[in-house]
């Protein structure tokens, strides 16, 4: 019997019955109400992030306080704009992400700096995040889906990780947030919000493209859409384009002129999956990938004839990869698998979103239309390179999907028969939902949901930068590069190496 309950998602289905014995209150999911809607974003980004940070992350991260992947690229980004006043090499990474961990570097060293804007990023998802289900369905799916961020390991263990990608899955999930809003609210505001996000999202990284590049279209037919007459639709249709016109102009600076397009660092991604699986002698004979691979359209560069060679180069890409590379990545694994037991509950969850929307068309649009992008980099990430930082830019839609199925089921119609009667205005129904999803996350009984769950492989960490900063520390190195210069320089101004945001495990 325990080993039957510890296998099933319970929560989802315990929360159901039980609360469809609670008066449903009417008011908790109405219209937009600023002040409560504001102090609820408010809210669920700092709770939000402050369980990423210091509840979940060191479950996903129980070896080291800080992980990383090309820590050296992030480090030396930083390190030369808060030392040196601008950097003076070339980098794929996010000049903008750069520049605000910078604000934190010149005074606290590289290594702080970079935890902070993190933190930041993690904070400003789960605002996000809350948003963009609040959009879909109302505010108990918000909730619910800023507490299931965690279950996710790629993306529980986003706040302890000092790379930019926390910055790129925060400003992925705004511009999602934004076009949903334009579908469930009206106005000018929401379309105005969507145009922001999708131009900080461009200039944000290369890869931006990927999502925006769907998410406009999407964003376009709910700002026409969600009008009331012909002028509203045409105001909400300039006002969604007109930041993106400024972020174009904007990208000429905040975009190197040499930083690889998303098609060049697409092939290098495909080329690293393929070459793990043992791939690459039959891969780069064939002629859907043979010659040179394009210079790519970049956001803000004067070459818009490139997007359709882009888009044309990887769908080519996508098409050349050998069936041999999917049969390797999905192997078993000793580390566990981070996709597969979340595939049915999230088709489950979208299928529920989608029936609940019918009675607003509009809704199950914009939940379709939303969730797409970030689908389709998962499937691509789940077959090539299921690493976790690849899987984090796409499996935030993994709790959103949940908070929103969950929710739509939750708060369905009372059915006929005895039923509990709660005063007027008192959410019942979410907070059954919400109470009775923490106690399965933290395995109170043991559940398929709980942190603790045999299925799940906790250590998604990586040993930079840790190793570094020790081996710095300790007064020897056995590499050099700019990054450990610009750390030792670091430290012999007296800036820690380390964060006090996190406690480190005792020296081995």
């Amino acid at each position: 019997m325990i080993s039957l309950f510890a296998s099933i998602p319970w929560p989802l289905v315990v929360a159901v019955p039980l609360a469809w014995l609670l008066v449903r209150s009417e008011s908790w999911n109405g219209g937009w109400r600023t002040r409560l809607d504001l102090a609820l974003m408010a809210g669920a980004g700092l709770v939000g992030g402050a369980l990423l940070a210091w509840v979940f992350g060191p479950r996903f991260s129980p070896l080291y306080p800080l992980t990383a992947s090309d820590f050296d690229q992030y480090c030396e980004l930083v390190g030369a704009y808060a030392q040196l006043g601008e950097a003076t090499f070339d980098s794929p990474r996010s000049r903008l992400a750069a520049m605000l961990a910078t604000q934190f570097a010149r005074g606290l060293g590289i290594v702080p700096g970079l935890a902070l804007l993190s933190l930041g990023s993690v904070v400003t998802l789960a605002a996000g995040i809350f948003l963009w289900a609040r959009c879909l369905h109302g505010r108990t799916a918000g909730l619910l889906a800023v507490l299931l961020l965690g279950a996710v390991a790629p993306v529980g263990v986003l706040a302890r990780d000092v790379s930019f990608y926390p910055f790129i899955v925060a400003c992925s999930v705004w511009a999602a947030a934004g076009v949903a809003a334009t579908f469930r609210f009206r106005g000018v505001f929401p379309a105005l919000v969507a145009g922001c996000a999708l131009g900080v999202l461009l200039v944000a990284d290369v890869r931006g493209l990927l999502w925006a590049g769907a998410l406009l279209p999407v964003g376009l037919l709910g700002a026409a859409w969600g009008a009331v007459g012909r002028w509203q639709a045409g105001g909400r249709v300039v006002l969604l384009l007109a930041p993106l016109t400024l972020s174009w102009w904007t990208a000429t600076w905040l975009v190197p002129e040499r930083t690889p397009s998303v098609a060049q660092q697409s092939y290098a991604y495909v080329r690293e999956g393929i070459e793990q699986a043992g791939a690459q002698a039959a891969w780069v004979d064939d002629p859907a990938v043979g010659g040179e691979v394009p210079l790519g359209f970049v956001w803000g560069r004067p070459e818009p004839g490139e997007l359709l060679t882009t888009v044309d180069f990887l769908r080519r890409l996508n098409g050349s990869i050998p069936p041999q590379v999917a049969r390797w990545v999905n192997r078993p694994r000793e580390a566990g698998d981070q996709i597969g037991p979340w595939l049915p509950i999230l088709g489950i969850s979208l299928l529920v979103g989608l029936c609940g929307g019918f009675r607003e068309s509009r809704r199950a649009v914009a939940l379709a239309g939303t969730v797409a992008p970030f689908l389709a980099v998962l499937y691509n990430a789940a077959n090539i390179l299921p690493q976790a930082r690849f899987l984090s830019t796409s499996m935030v839609v993994v709790p959103l999907a949940v908070g929103v199925g969950l929710a739509t089921l939750v708060e369905a119609p009372v059915p006929c028969g005895p039923r509990w009667v709660l005063p007027r205005g008192v959410p019942g129904r979410p907070l059954l939902a919400l109470g009775l999803t923490a106690l399965a996350l933290a395995g109170l009984p043991p559940n398929w949901l709980a942190l603790g769950a045999s299925w799940r492989e906790n250590r998604v960490g990586q040993g930079e930068p840790a190793e570094t900063i020790r081996a710095i520390e300790r007064g020897g190195i056995d590499r050099t590069s700019r990054c450990t210069t610009m750390l030792r320089r670091d430290l012999q101004r007296g800036r820690s190496l380390r964060t006090r945001l996190y406690a480190y495990p005792p020296e081995p």
